[in-house]
């Protein structure tokens, strides 16, 4: 949440902590990092340049589907899967419909394919 100010994190963390019965207020978070900046600064940096976890393969895959220009002003959609394991792209696929049909069959040749 570095982009985001004092009132932000003060209602983010009330909100993530209200069953404990934390609160903080947006002046408490101000003042901590006011006296604290340069830790959190630095905190926030080792997040932002962690080494990602290793995952197995084929364990969890991540799909996109976005949308492309067409000549002739239609957008045509575009599906995308990620294997986050090998960080491989496994299918790039153009679609010429946007059904769940569509993108189930895509999926489904996938898992037959990576089995």
């Amino acid at each position: 949440m570095p982009e985001n100010g004092c009132r932000k994190i003060a209602d983010t963390f009330c909100y993530l902590y209200e069953r404990c019965g934390e609160t903080v207020s947006k002046s408490f978070v101000a003042n901590l990092l006011k006296t604290e900046g340069e830790a959190v600064v630095r905190l926030r940096k080792e997040i932002k340049n962690r080494v990602p976890r290793k995952v197995p393969r084929n364990l969890i895959w991540a799909l996109d589907l976005t949308y492309l220009p067409a000549p002739a002003g239609r957008s045509r959609p575009v599906l995308g899967v990620l294997d986050h394991g090998s960080r491989a792209c496994l299918a790039l696929r153009k679609l010429t419909r946007w059904r769940t049909t569509d993108i189930l069959r895509v999926v489904l040749e996938l898992v037959d394919t990576c089995r």
